[in-house]
This record gives structure tokens, C-alpha cells and sequence, in this order.
């Protein structure tokens, strides 16, 4: 069910037209497109195919000749709910379209279209000679929930379509945005605000960053912002390796920053180390991963806590055993072992510890502390023992 009303001026000689009125309303806009046959190389034709109209109103001004086609105050509701306004001229007599486009979107929500679909669609603007300005509000894609968006996209010189954007969104998912909207532009730069970045489980609250993606790399700069309760500052590198693409995307990641006062328990249960438990503190480090996870990760980290309490590990009470002994026992070792693991767990504090993780696996380069209670030296007080009884 469609209905199209015009009211302008029709020029057969120039084959030209100029209307001050175009209605179009429309219950399956891609029908009607069929009907209208568009040249498969046509824009109408790519916004047909990746179905992101069906029901739709649409009403401009509109100026048609063998040269251009201009949209002018467009107006349109798609399925009574989602709003789009602004202008439009296609260039219908270049060799490769040129697409000139101010437009502003309302309310929508393209997460039910097709991945392939919605890539041919972008890749359609991409190859053309474009110059788009676009704002939106409550616009959604898949998991990216974007409250307002300012973009702005051109063709260069070179024939390279390139965009800038600034985003605001409750939550920015990095891992879901590379996955289902990464431009398809060779080169595009996103300054995101949120109120929490996510990543491999792991949430940044109130940051402030931007991201730099080009074909086989996304960087993530300047990334500042609140985890495990301290202050992150970080550069990110995911690259991917799985070239040419396949469906299963691979990317390598590296990441560089510091990370200040933070509840370091936390970030050792997130990255699944057991055994030992850190107190407040900060961490440098410099860490790479070759499919992104934190399982295979390596690289370094030097650490400085306020505590370090290790599981089955008692250093006070070994102090006690031997300080009680009068000469040395024939299982001097096991009595030792048995102290250590079996009465419960040592603290420490003033903690500055240099470690390496190689393949998820911990291992520590150099570990300086202090005993919480003070307590004399356990090497001192074995010594002395050994000592006395000979």
C-alpha cells in the first residue's frame, strides 16, 4: 500500500523537474523500490537492499534534472517511530557517485538489520564521493547505544573516505563496536564519552578517551578514567591478525598506562591469580596479547602496595617454632614446611614488587616488603639457633 503526490513544474525538453512538494507514504518501501527499478550501482538502490526502511512517510521538496537529484527539507518517520530531516543532493551524472548529504536521525535503531546488509549499505557511501554531516540522538546498534552523535565524513583527495565523530553513550562496549559497527572507512576517529568503557569483562567508569581505526588496527588514546576504584591512564593497540578477514576476528592487543591507587585485589581476581591477595596500590605496565585475552597475556608490571597477604604461608609462626627450639631436630625441614603451610597466612606491607606474566602465568623478577607485626628476621632467629645448639 503506497501513495506518492507531487506538486512542482515538469520540463520534458531538459528532462528536468522541480517540485515543491513530494509526499511518499509507503507500508513496504523496498516493494516499491522494486517497482521503481533502481540501477544496481544506485544509492536508493544499497538503502533498499540493507532494509533499514519498510514502513515509511517521507515528505520534501524536491529538484530532479539529467545531472543531479536534490532533496530538499526532507521530512521522514520510519515505522511511526524513528525520524530523519535535513538535505540532499546525489551527483547522477558522475562516474562515481558523489553524495552530498546535512541530516539529522531521531530514535533509531538499525540492530535488527543484517550485518552483511548493513556493511553493503556503509561500504556504498564509502565508495562514493561523499560529504556528510550527520547528528543523531538514540541511535542503536547492537550493543552500541549512542545518545547523541555529531559526524562528519569526506572523500579525500586520494578517493579515501574519512570520518570524524563525537560520541555520548551510557556505555561504550569496544569489543562489540569492533565487532558489529566499525566504520567501514579506511581511516576514522571517535572521541567517545560514557559512562563506563567495556572490555574483555572489565569495566573503566567516566572515561574520557578517543579511538583511531583504520583497516587492520584500532587505537584506543589518551584513555582516562576509574577502575578497581583507582585512576587509569592507558593507550591500547588492538591489531588484527586473521588477514585477509575471516568470520572468527582475531586481534592482537597491546596496552601501555599506569593504574594509581587501586583495590589491586580486585584486578588480581580478574585476571585470575590465586594464592596471595593485594592490598591498595599502583601498577605500571606494559602488556600485549596475541588474540586479546588475558590468559595468554605478557609483559611486565612493576608494582607498589600497601599489603601483601599470602595463602598457607606463615611467616610469624615459623619465627615462634624456631625461637622455641633447643637444638636442631632431625626433621627440622618438615616441621619448617609444616609451620609455613599449615597455620594460616602471612602479611606484609610497604610492598614494591617487579613481575613478568608469560602466557597468563605470574612470575616475580624482584619483591621488596616488610613484615606487618615487625617481627625479628626469620633467617636471624634460625641462625642463632643453629648456633647455639652446636
Amino acid at each position: 500500500n503506497s501513495q506518492v503526490r507531487l506538486a512542482g513544474v515538469v520540463t520534458p525538453k531538459t528532462n528536468s523537474a522541480s517540485y515543491a512538494s513530494l509526499l511518499l507514504t509507503t507500508d513496504d518501501f523496498g516493494k516499491l523500490m522494486q517497482i521503481l527499478n533502481p540501477p544496481a550501482d544506485n544509492f536508493f538502490k544499497a538503502f533498499t537492499d540493507a532494509g533499514l526502511v519498510k514502513k515509511l512517510s517521507f515528505s520534501s521538496g524536491v529538484e530532479v534534472s539529467p545531472a543531479k537529484l536534490s532533496f530538499i527539507n526532507m521530512d521522514a518517520a520510519v515505522e511511526g517511530k524513528a525520524k530523519a530531516s535535513g538535505v540532499m543532493n546525489i551527483d547522477r551524472a558522475a562516474v562515481k557517485q558523489n553524495i552530498t548529504a546535512k541530516v539529522h536521525l531521531a530514535d533509531w535503531d538499525v540492530s535488527a538489520v543484517p550485518a552483511a546488509a548493513y556493511d553493503a549499505f556503509l561500504q556504498k557511501i564509502v565508495q562514493s564521493n561523499a560529504d556528510i554531516e550527520l547528528t543523531a540522538s538514540n541511535y542503536a546498534r547492537g550493543g552500541l547505544k549512542i545518545s547523541d552523535l555529531s559526524f562528519k565524513g569526506k572523500t579525500d583527495e586520494q578517493g579515501q573516505f574519512k570520518y570524524t565523530a563525537d560520541i555520548a553513550a551510557d556505555s561504550f562496549d569496544l569489543g562489540q563496536w569492533m565487532t558489529d559497527s566499525r566504520p567501514a572507512a579506511p581511516e576514522a576517529t571517535l572521541k567517545v564519552k560514557s559512562d563506563a568503557l567495556l572490555w574483555q569483562g572489565l569495566q573503566v567508569d567516566h572515561p574520557n578517551f578517543a579511538v583511531e581505526s583504520h583497516a587492520a588496527a584500532v587505537k584506543v588514546t589518551g584513555l582516562d578514567g576509574t577502575l578497581w576504584g583507582g585512576r587509569l591512564n592507558a593507550d591500547m593497540t588492538l591489531t588484527r591478525t586473521d588477514m585477509p578477514p575471516t568470520e572468527k576476528q582475531v586481534w592482537a592487543l597491546g596496552i601501555k598506562g599506569r593504574l594509581q591507587q587501586a583495590d589491586l585485589r580486585l584486578a588480581q581476581e580478574n585476571l585470575g591469580f590465586t594464592g596471595f591477595s593485594v592490598g591498595v596500590g599502583d601498577v605500571d605496565f606494559d602488556l600485549t596479547s596475541p588474540d586479546g585475552t588475558f590468559a595468554v597475556m605478557t609483559g611486565t608490571a612493576d608494582i607498589k602496595a600497601s599489603t601483601l597477604s599470602v595463602d598457607k604461608f606463615n611467616f610469624d609462626k615459623v619465627a615462634e617454632t624456631v625461637k622455641a627450639m633447643t637444638d636442631v631436630p632431625k626433621d627440622l625441614q618438615q616441621r619448617v614446611d609444616d609451620v609455613f603451610h599449615n597455620n594460616g597466612l602471612s602479611v606484609f606491607k610497604d610492598v614494591q614488587c617487579q613481575i613478568k606474566i608469560n602466557q597468563g602465568k605470574l612470575g616475580i623478577d624482584a619483591l621488596k616488603l616488610a613484615n606487618a607485626y615487625a617481627n625479628v628476621q626469620l633467617a636471624e632467629m634460625l641462625l642463632q639457633r643453629l648456633n647455639t645448639s652446636i
